[in-house]
């Protein structure tokens, strides 16, 4: 098995989970073996770019698909990133800094500390949107919408109360799992 850090230094710590490639290539927090894109944790620093060049500012959760692609919520700048199995970083969903509620593609979408990440089987990316209270699912195309939850953030939106859609309430959901059949379960 080959070992990798998503980022180099402490930035890590912060990671949820512990994504399984295809490959059987683990990705760890705990010690740096290889860099595949970013530097020691910076709160102020946000680049899309290559390797070291690239920029994160908290990393919370990864994901991996079946192509080796890492996908990445960087709560600190609200945006979902994609890291390249050769370490291009780029931003695939979200504006840096923008936070917000909106569904949308791309920079239109807007999340408020994402956290858990996980990609479903029809290579849809599943977000837990920590701070708006919601789930959201990016489709392969790339639109972001709200798959369960108040989709808002404050005491409005926190609640614990089973429900389809946006009628179900969660508090400050963090971890998310699809299954193979599509199945989602959430901790909140």
């Amino acid at each position: 098995m080959n070992a990798k850090t998503l980022l180099g230094g402490a930035s890590v710590a912060l990671l949820c989970g512990l994504p399984l490639m295809r490959a059987q290539n683990i990705y760890v927090a705990s010690y740096k073996v290889t860099t595949l894109a970013g530097v020691a944790y910076d709160a102020t620093a946000w680049k899309d770019a290559t390797g070291t060049d690239a920029r994160f500012s908290g990393i919370v959760g990864m994901a991996a698909d079946p192509d080796g692609n890492l996908y990445v919520t960087d709560s600190l700048t609200s945006t979902i990133r994609k890291v390249s199995p050769l370490g291009v970083v780029t931003t695939v969903a979200g504006s840096a800094g923008l936070t917000g509620t909106s569904n949308g593609v791309g920079s239109a979408a807007r999340f408020n500390g994402p956290a858990g990440i996980c990609v479903g089987p029809d290579r849809s990316i599943y977000i837990a949107d920590r701070n708006n209270n919601a789930i959201r699912r990016m489709a392969p195309d790339g639109t972001v919408s709200t798959l369960t939850g108040a989709n808002r953030p404050g005491p409005d939106g926190i609640g614990s109360a089973a429900g389809i859609g946006t009628a179900a309430l969660l508090c400050n959901p963090a971890g998310i799992l699809v299954d193979r059949d599509g199945s989602v379960y959430v901790a909140d």
